[in-house]
């Protein structure tokens, strides 16, 4: 029972962004809940500290970040799909830059880290879109003004549409009743004039 509940454990502190194994933890600092924009290739950074048993800073501990094989993420700079590096005397790492690709989604980055036998693991999500962009919130990511209009402009004719099938399920607008016509900006949908 005492393993199940340890694995148990372990997984919570890893999808809250602190990964335990032995006696080493991650925290991740930067690129929880990042959104990367596909269209304009932009990308956030990505920073994690390495701590001991005592919560102290893991200088020189190495560190290991891995993009998914398949589905949303990318590549490195070396076009690798793993990037390893060593922490700095504060026990951070990370990296600033690295190539979408075209896949949108949701993806996690694979980060572990070893220091003297002891070992550590977590995964840090992120998001790949052609319409979110990256705000100081990663929580509650901004929805690009654009996609916004095209958003009313589907919801204003998707009610057009509804209101026609209720008309038409009805026998028709009858006699001396004028046309409606629904506007959304420069789009209008109606009957005939």
């Amino acid at each position: 029972m005492k393993a199940i509940v340890s694995v148990f454990l372990s997984f919570l502190l890893c999808t809250a962004g602190f990964g335990q194994t032995g006696d080493l933890t991650i925290v991740v600092h930067d690129g929880e809940g990042a959104v990367h924009n596909l269209r304009r290739k932009a990308v956030s950074p990505v920073a994690v500290e390495v701590r001991d048993e005592r919560n102290r800073p893991v200088p020189e501990a190495k560190v290991r970040f891995v993009m998914p094989e398949i589905g949303p993420g990318g590549r490195f700079v070396d076009g690798s799909r793993t990037l390893e590096t060593f922490t700095d005397e504060q026990g951070r790492a990370g990296f600033s830059s690295f190539v979408l690709n075209e896949h949108e989604g949701r993806f996690s980055v694979t980060v572990t880290a070893i220091a003297k036998g002891r070992e550590a693991g977590t995964a840090i999500t992120q998001i790949a879109s052609r319409f979110l962009e990256p705000s100081a919130r990663p929580e509650q990511p901004a929805i690009h003004r654009r996609s916004s209009k095209g958003l009313a402009i589907v919801l204003g004719i998707g009610a057009a549409a509804t209101l026609a099938g209720v008309l038409a399920s009805r026998g028709g607008a009858g006699p001396g009743t004028p046309p409606v016509s629904i506007g959304v900006g420069g789009v209008q949908v109606g009957g005939p004039r």
